[in-house]
């Protein structure tokens, strides 16, 4: 009998690492934590709005300098965890859009550091230490799935451009 549940122990193992997608966690996904840090120059205060199919954040206003932050757990089974923001500021105050977690693009962080400002939001991989940025949309999000980043290509610099 504890032969038989050593077997379907194993064999469950083996299904959920499977259903994993090769994730380092197999049953209950670590808490993420998403940083927006305003890194406006010319200094200015950023309002963002976060939020995803289920749960809408709010809407914050980050001084110069300050960040806001927000917490999660992703999806266990599939990776189609997404949360986007809006972004206005008094220069420009259209909306930006940005998709700031997308599960596929992101998966590798669980303290995922954005510092955004007119151009764009980039993320930092500690892993790399290396800055990626992307464009805001000027359209509100469509979820779509995209490859995972490769931080190895030329197009990554140290250092976001407005942090300079």
């Amino acid at each position: 009998m504890a032969t038989n549940m050593k077997s379907l122990l194993l064999l469950l193992m083996v299904i959920a690492a499977t259903l994993n997608d090769g994730k380092p966690w197999v049953l209950i996904p670590p808490k993420v934590t998403v940083r927006v840090i305003n890194n406006f120059d010319p200094p200015q205060d950023v309002t963002v709005h976060c939020k995803s199919k289920d749960d809408d954040i709010g809407e914050h206003t980050i001084k110069v300098g300050d960040s806001f932050e927000f917490h999660f757990r992703p999806n266990a089974i599939v990776d189609v965890t997404l949360f986007f923001c809006s972004f206005r500021w008094a220069s420009d105050p259209s909306l930006h859009y940005f998709d700031i977690y997308e599960e596929r693009r992101d998966q590798w962080c669980t303290t995922c550091e954005w510092a955004v400002s007119q151009q764009g939001a980039c993320i930092y991989n500690e892993a790399f230490r290396k800055y990626k940025c992307y464009d805001y949309t000027h359209s509100a999000p469509q979820a779509t799935f995209i490859q995972p980043l490769d931080f190895n290509t030329s197009n990554n610099s140290t250092v976001p451009p407005s942090c300079i």
